[in-house]
């Protein structure tokens, strides 16, 4: 049979969101954990917006109150296994990091809009994104003002290029 790989579970717990297959998600998430693959942020995002959308289609039907809260747990301990990672504290995730660093920090990024806009974001976890993500990236961003030259501190810290953006969390936090 076909070899189902963290690409090929993404991308069908993507096609569960437009139409709220939300139960279709939580068993691609199931079958994920029962083989080898661990579910990532964008896995949790996807049969996150899966029950949304279900909801939003179905209005009447029992709200998922609680598998939300779940996934929403679920992906925050994928956002602590990267952070953990990028700090050398977890080898099991230290080939995202090394791997794709921006994928990686956008990944917990949107870990942090996504567990803030429902309510979910602990000190802890805000933290651990505020020494590892936050803070590096404003530091580089201040550095062109010291030195005047934007592209020397893009040479310094090559991620800085290719990051999305802090987020819409921080970058209030950063324009204020």
């Amino acid at each position: 049979g076909p070899v189902l790989d963290q690409i090929t579970f993404e991308n069908a717990l993507a096609l569960c969101r437009p139409g709220g297959l939300w139960e279709s998600a939580v068993s691609l998430l199931d079958e994920m954990r029962a083989g080898s693959c661990q579910p990532s942020v964008a896995s949790y995002i996807s049969a996150l917006r899966a029950c949304e959308q279900h909801e939003a289609l179905e209005p009447s039907s029992e709200p998922l109150a609680a598998l939300k809260a779940s996934l929403l747990s679920g992906m925050r301990a994928s956002a602590v296994r990267l952070l953990s990672a990028k700090f050398g504290e977890d080898a099991a995730g230290a080939d995202d990091w090394r791997g794709s660093p921006e994928s990686a920090g956008v990944h917990v990024v949107v870990a942090l809009d996504t567990l803030h806009r429902h309510g979910r974001l602990d000190a802890a976890l805000e933290a651990m994104v505020r020494a590892g993500i936050y803070e590096p990236f404003m530091e580089a961003l201040r550095r062109p003002q010291q030195t005047g030259s934007a592209s020397m501190a893009a040479q310094e810290v090559p991620a800085l290029v290719a990051q999305a953006g802090l987020g819409t969390f921080f970058t209030a936090e950063a324009l204020g």
